[in-house]
């Protein structure tokens, strides 16, 4: 399968400007990207660039599991490529106003590490919460679970961009 990207997170992590239609043949690239495999509820669910596991706003607890190294306007892993066969695994809890901090240095990648963060860089990974969290993939909420496994899909997706 190959995707030309126009926009969004992954495109962004690739490098890519938007201007894909314009430079197809010229000097685009081809890059192969894992694809992210979450089960939970008893369904399994695909993902190409994030997962965003978390419950409560006053006390932002949860996971947040990156392919690319965006999430919008916010850099949460520095390191991530969406073709290294790792994701970029950030968990823990944070009271409101270390959110906030947090948030403000999430622009630059500068939010880690923190103590309240823990972060990993793993093939797979089994999260489980005390509550249920509320999970979105590629910035759609697909449900919400105590418990995902996670897992890259040993197929890749060729993305130009």
């Amino acid at each position: 399968l190959v995707v030309a990207l126009a926009g969004g997170d992954l495109c962004r992590t690739l490098g890519g400007r938007g201007d894909v239609a314009e430079r197809l043949g010229a000097d685009a690239s081809i890059v192969p990207v894992d694809i992210g495999v979450a089960m939970f509820s008893g369904e399994r669910h695909r993902f190409v660039a994030h997962l965003v596991a978390r419950s409560g706003r006053l006390r932002c607890a949860g996971a947040v599991v990156m392919n690319a190294d965006r999430l919008g306007s916010w850099v949460l892993a520095p390191k991530g490529h969406p073709g290294d066969g790792l994701f970029d695994v950030t968990r823990g809890a944070l009271p409101f106003r270390q959110l906030l901090l947090a948030r403000s240095r999430a622009r630059t990648g500068d939010h880690l590490p923190h103590p309240s963060l823990t972060t990993s860089r793993v093939g797979a990974i089994d999260l489980s919460f005390d509550r249920r969290v509320t999970v979105r993939l590629d910035g759609r909420r697909v449900g919400s679970t105590r418990e995902i496994s996670v897992s890259l899909d040993p197929r890749q997706v060729l993305v130009v961009v």
